[in-house]
């Protein structure tokens, strides 16, 4: 009895033995190699879910007046992001889910908030109570990635950008790293000595001064070459902005780290109500050097990217512009940029008129209702 066991015990080690080799052993090695790369080849290939994030906030008198104590210029709504959610569905039909971001109480009247395909998130489900109200969309942008079930990997689209043409994931993210651009090189002017010691900031306050948009850029600018030492450092272009959450959650760390003032710099800028000088611009420039610093960018040249500008202003018609993007194959995204001065004598003779024949292309080229609209 004794013997048989030892045989058994024997040839149950020489079948596993790599010293001897019998046709069965070969086969199930095979098996064994072939079922770990298919696997391994599952995961990679496998798509990850990608959302996508807006921001909208439907500003009236009140509203200005609560937050700031001020008056407002007139705004007009002009529903470019019900244009813009109908060239998500159109031109990039793999998203995976789309949230909206709204002041609480705030929906487009003609959002269908029941369908499944999107999400209403107010602000304060994300956003602490201390920092609330605001008008300041670079707060918002700062809690985005706190938004409940969120994909690792998602898109942040203003409500005036559009797809004009059919896009691919791989346009924003590749291997599970993002693809950026380099636009405008901030100019030194702009820019102010920083030092950073045991990781307090020491400089000039700007917080009090008039806030000028490339004043605040000038600060981020200062920031990040005193972070990383980057030589020159440069904005982004305005199109949908690809965004992972783990690394967002790891800047937030960073800015809570960094102080001025005793302060963190992240709560130096969520406390801000209205637009700072020394808000951090995460999407406008700052997010992209941290990302570089991570790892989990890769940067392409400027002339790769398909994008344009529609300009809408009192001063001039930009009529050609608009016109030619009504047979346009090649140009990814479109941004309205609705600079109208509506009290101007000439806005009803510029930027109005171009409005309506871009409003008249958009209704031509995005003639389907988006499944989320009533």
């Amino acid at each position: 009895m004794r013997f048989f066991l030892k045989e058994k015990k024997n040839r149950r080690r020489r079948f596993f033995s790599f010293k001897e080799r019998t046709p069965m052993r070969t086969f199930l090695c095979l098996i064994i190699v072939f079922t770990i790369f298919f696997l391994f080849g599952i995961i990679l290939l496998y798509p990850r879910p990608i959302d996508i994030v807006y921001t909208w906030v439907d500003y009236d008198e009140s509203m200005k007046m609560e937050i700031t104590g001020q008056s407002i210029t007139p705004y007009v709504s002009l529903d470019e992001l019900k244009y813009s959610i109908r060239s998500i569905f159109l031109f990039a039909p793999w998203f995976h889910h789309i949230y909206l971001v709204v002041r609480d109480g705030q929906c487009p009247s003609w959002l269908n908030t029941e369908h499944p395909n999107i999400t209403l998130v107010n602000h304060s489900e994300i956003i602490p109570k201390e920092y609330l109200p605001t008008t300041n969309s670079i707060v918002i942008e700062a809690h985005l990635h706190f938004i409940p079930s969120l994909s690792e990997q998602y898109l942040y689209l203003n409500d005036d950008v559009l797809l004009w043409n059919p896009v691919q994931s791989t346009v924003f993210f590749r291997n599970g790293k993002t693809i950026q651009t380099n636009s405008t090189v901030v100019s030194s002017e702009y820019k102010q000595p920083i030092s950073i010691e045991r990781n307090e900031i020491i400089c000039k306050d700007n917080v009090d001064a008039e806030y000028e948009f490339m004043k605040m850029i000038g600060w981020n600018a200062s920031l990040i070459q005193s972070l990383w030492g980057y030589d020159q450092v440069s904005l982004v272009h305005h199109v949908p902005f690809p965004n992972l959450k783990s690394t967002n959650r790891q800047l937030d760390s960073l800015l809570y780290k960094l102080r001025k003032n005793g302060t963190s710099l992240a709560d130096l800028s969520n406390q801000q109500k209205k637009r700072s000088n020394e808000n951090i611009a995460r999407v406008s420039i700052f997010q992209k050097y941290f990302y570089q610093k991570k790892s989990k960018t890769i940067l392409i040249e400027e002339e790769n990217v398909k994008a344009q500008m529609i300009e809408l202003s009192h001063l001039f018609r930009n009529t050609s512009q608009i016109q030619s993007l009504l047979y346009d194959h090649d140009t990814l995204f479109v941004n309205i940029q609705n600079n109208i001065e509506y009290m101007d004598r000439g806005a009803k003779d510029n930027g109005v008129q171009d409005w309506n024949l871009m409003k008249s292309i958009m209704d031509r080229k995005f003639s389907e209702k988006s499944p989320v609209e009533y």
